[in-house]
């Protein structure tokens, strides 16, 4: 199955400087026209939630301690588009929030 949507993509290095640095229309996108929202973020996912919302979906890491090779860590975790495509669907196909 492939998912067809509009798709806003916002690359923010660091939230202060996005914070800092975004344009009025990104905040307007952000606050208003946006009703799907997923961060992606190989780290902790602290601090996304003030831009996915209450509803949106945070994929990332939030234990620490892990010690190995970057790929062999990111196996471990399945951090993959593959498991982002599934957090998607099951907060918003699956439970029928997207129409």
């Amino acid at each position: 199955m492939i998912i067809q949507s509009n798709l806003l993509t916002i690359q923010g290095q660091c939230c202060n400087i996005f914070e800092q640095s975004r344009q009025d229309h990104v905040r307007r996108r952000l606050c208003c026209q946006l009703s799907v929202r997923i961060s992606i973020e190989l780290g902790t996912t602290l601090g996304w939630q003030q831009y996915v919302g209450m509803n949106g979906v945070r994929m990332g890491w939030d234990q620490f301690g892990e010690s190995a090779p970057a790929a062999d860590i990111i196996k471990e975790i399945d951090f993959t588009a593959d498991r982002a495509v599934r957090m998607y669907r099951a907060a918003y196909v699956e439970s029928s929030v997207v129409q």
